[in-house]
C-alpha cells in the first residue's frame, strides 16, 4: 500500500477488556524519557498518542510499522479474516493483517503529523483469541527499525527518521518498575552509578533494514569457542538486535547441540514450541557472545524464568527459519537486552553498556579454558600455561624440601578453606534470594494453570515466543 492511498481517519480507543495496572517509575530524569512497563520480564510496553488518544504498544526494534488492534478502536469494524485491500506483515510469531490510515502521533516529546498507522484485523490481534499475538496490556505494536522494512511507509519516513538515537533500559525482574526508553541520548546518571562502560558495534550495512550487527564468536560454558561465520564474506554472523523478541534465538544447528547437551532432562514448555522447562537446579553453562572484539556474558540466572514449583523456563530457542536468508541469523532479544543497557545510533551502530571484566571482557574474543593434560602430553597452547617440559616449572626442592612442602600445603589449605566458607555463604544467600523471588513471581501470575505433570504454567507467558522481527 502506498502512502498516497491513505486517508486521514481519527483514531479513538474503545472500551478495553481489562484495567491497566500502572506501576511505572522511570529511572531516567531526562524529559525525553518514555516510561516502559515490564510484563513478566519478557515483553516491554510503552504509551503512544495517536490522534489525541493514548494506546499501549509493544516497543519493537525488529520491525518498522505502527499498528493498533481494531478491537481497541471505537467505531472500527473488526474482520475475522483479512480484507482483500489490506496488507500483511509477517513476523516470527505469525502474520498481522493491517489497513493503513493517516494520523498524528506523539511518542515521548516527538510529534509527527500524517504518520501511517495500521488498523490491525483478524484473530491474531483479537485479545480473546488463543492465537492472539498481543500479550498483557498491549493494544498494538510500535516498530523502531528502518523505513526499507516498512509495509506501511509514512510520507516523511518511519519514526527513527525523526531521531538521531534512542536507548532502552529494561529491568530484569518480572513486572518490576524502572524500565524506560530515552530519545536522542543515554542516561548518564544510570551509566555512572552502575559503573557501566560503553562498547559500540557498527551496523553491518550502510543501508540497514534491521538493527543488524556481526557476531564474531560464541562460546557455551568451557567448550571451545567457535567462529560460526568466519568463512562468510563479512567474517561474522548476522545478529538482529530485537526488543520485540522475548528470548535469545540462535541458528537451529547450534540450538540442537545446546538442547542435546544441556536440556536432555527437560520437557517442552508448550506442545509444538521450541522452549524448554526444567528443574530449577539444572546446571546451565555461561554463554559468551563476541561482537567485534568485546565478549558479553550471560550467566544461568540471566537466561531463565522462574515459574514457581521449582521449575524454570530456559530463555533460548532456535530461529524460526532453518533455511533461507535467516537460517544462520541470531536474534538478540530481551534475554540479552535486559542485562545490557543498549543505545541505538541511527544508521550507524548499536552500543552495549556493561561492567568491564565482569559482564563483559574487552579486547579479546571468547576463548575456552585450557584443557588439562597429563605429563606425557605436549603443550599446544604456547602461552602461559605449563612452560616447562614436564610438571610445574619454577619450583625446586633441596634437602629441606619436606618442610617447604608442608608450609606450601598449609598455605594452600588455608586459602582453600577461606574460599570454601565464602562459597557456602554466597550459595545460601542466593538460595534465599531465589526463593523470595520465585515466591513473589508465583504470587503475581494470574491465572495459574496446572498442566500435565504437575508443573505450573503462567497463562499467557513468553508471548510472542519467537518475537516481532519482520521477515522481509
Amino acid at each position: 500500500m502506498t502512502s498516497n492511498a491513505v486517508a486521514k481517519v481519527p483514531m479513538r480507543r474503545g472500551q478495553t477488556l481489562w484495567t491497566r495496572s500502572r506501576r511505572l517509575v522511570s529511572s531516567a530524569s531526562n524529559s525525553n524519557a518514555v516510561d516502559m512497563e515490564n510484563y513478566q520480564g519478557t515483553i516491554y510496553f510503552a504509551d503512544i498518542v495517536v490522534d489525541g488518544t493514548t494506546f499501549v504498544v509493544q516497543v519493537d526494534t525488529g520491525s518498522s510499522d505502527l499498528w493498533i488492534s481494531c478491537y481497541y478502536l471505537s467505531g472500527s469494524t473488526c474482520e475475522s479474516t483479512c480484507p482483500s485491500d489490506a496488507e500483511t506483515i509477517s513476523y516470527g510469531s505469525g502474520d498481522v493483517c493491517v489497513e493503513g490510515q493517516s494520523a498524528d502521533i506523539k511518542f515521548g516529546n516527538i510529534a509527527v503529523s500524517n504518520y501511517v498507522v495500521g488498523v490491525a484485523q483478524g484473530s491474531t490481534v483479537n485479545p480473546s483469541s488463543s492465537t492472539s499475538l498481543l500479550a498483557g496490556d498491549a493494544q498494538g505494536l510500535f516498530g523502531l527499525a528502518y523505513s526499507s522494512l516498512a509495509t506501511l511507509p509514512s510520507p516523511g519516513g518511519q519514526f527513527i527518521d525523526y531521531v538521531t538515537s534512542f536507548s532502552m533500559y529494561l529491568t530484569q525482574e518480572d513486572n518490576s518498575d524502572g524500565s524506560f526508553l530515552l530519545l536522542n541520548g543515554v542516561d548518564d546518571a544510570l551509566i555512572s552509578s552502575n559503573g557501566l562502560v560503553p562498547y559500540t558495534v557498527n551496523l553491518k550495512s550502510s543501508t540497514p533494514t534491521h538493527w543488524t550487527i556481526g557476531m564474531t564468536a560464541m562460546q557455551i560454558g568451557n567448550n571451545t569457542a567457535v567462529f560460526p561465520c568466519s568463512t562468510a564474506s563479512s567474517g561474522s554472523c548476522d545478529s538482529i538486535v530485537d526488543s520485540g523478541t522475548s528470548l535469545l534465538a540462535m541458528p537451529s544447528s547450534v540450538y540442537s547441540d545446546f538442547v542435546s547437551t544441556y536440556l536432555s532432562s527437560c520437557q517442552l514448555y508448550q506442545s509444538g514450541s521450541q522452549i524448554y522447562m526444567c528443574s530449577s537446579d539444572i546446571d546451565l553453562p555461561r554463554l559468551a557472545l563476541t561482537f567485534g572484539d568485546v565478549t558479553f556474558y550471560l550467566e544461568k540466572e540471566d537466561y531463565i524464568i522462574n515459574l514457581g514449583g521449582n521449575m524454570v523456563v530456559v530463555e533460548v530457542q532456535a530461529t524460526s527459519s532453518s533455511s533461507g536468508s535467516y537460517a544462520n541469523t541470531w536474534i538478540i532479544g530481551e534475554t540479552f537486552l535486559k542485562v545490557f543497557y543498549t543505545s541505538y545510533n541511527v544508521n550507524e551502530s548499536v552500543t552495549f553498556y556493561c561492567v568491564e571484566n565482569s559482564t563483559c571482557t574487552p579486547g579479546s574474543q571468547a576463548v575456552s579454558l585450557p584443557a588439562s593434560s597429563d605429563s606425557s602430553g605436549d603443550n599446544t597452547g604456547g602461552n602461559g600455561y605449563g612452560g616447562g617440559s614436564g610438571g610445574v616449572s619454577g619450583i625446586t626442592f633441596g634437602d629441606d624440601g619436606n618442610s617447604h612442602l608442608t608450609t606450601i600445603l598449609a598455605i594452600v589449605l588455608g586459602v582453600l578453606g577461606f574460599f570454601f566458607i565464602i562459597a557456602v555463604v554466597t550459595y545460601l544467600f542466593r538460595c534465599l534470594c531465589r526463593r523470595r523471588r520465585a515466591y513473589r513471581h508465583e504470587q503475581s501470575l494470574q491465572p495459574v494453570l496446572v498442566v500435565p505433570g504437575g508443573y505450573y504454567q503462567p497463562q499467557p507467558a513468553i508471548q510472542p515466543s519467537q518475537g516481532y522481527y519482520a521477515q522481509h
